[in-house]
C-alpha cells in the first residue's frame, strides 16, 4: 500500500508574513503571487512549531470567499518530495509526491 500523496499542480512559495499566535499569514508564490495561509490548511505542521518568514512551502491555490487561498500545504523543512514536469496538451503540470 502506497501512503504518499501526489500533489498535482502544486506551487512553491515562502512564507511572507505569518503569525504563529493568530495561526494566519501569507504566502508569496515562486511566481509572486500572494495568497492567504491559515494553519488548519497545513498538513505537516508539528504542534507548537513555529512557522517563520522565509520557509519555503509547497501547495495547492482554492479560491475563498475573501480571495485567494492556500490548501493542502507542506512545510518543505518536515519533509522529502520527489518533483517531476510533465506535459499534456502543451500544458506543463507539476507533480509532487510527499513521503
Amino acid at each position: 500500500m502506497d501512503n504518499s500523496t501526489t500533489y498535482v499542480d502544486a506551487k512553491r512559495g515562502k512564507i511572507k508574513w505569518y503569525n504563529n499566535n493568530k495561526g494566519y499569514g501569507f504566502i508569496t508564490g515562486d511566481d509572486g503571487e500572494e495568497v492567504f495561509l491559515h494553519n488548519s490548511m497545513i498538513n505537516n505542521h508539528a504542534h507548537g512549531e513555529k512557522i517563520e518568514e522565509g520557509d519555503s512551502v509547497l501547495y495547492e491555490i482554492e479560491l475563498g470567499d475573501k480571495g485567494l487561498m492556500a490548501k493542502h500545504v507542506l512545510l518543505e523543512k518536515n519533509d522529502s518530495f520527489v518533483n517531476n514536469t510533465h506535459k499534456r496538451n502543451n500544458r506543463e503540470f507539476n507533480v509532487f509526491k510527499e513521503f
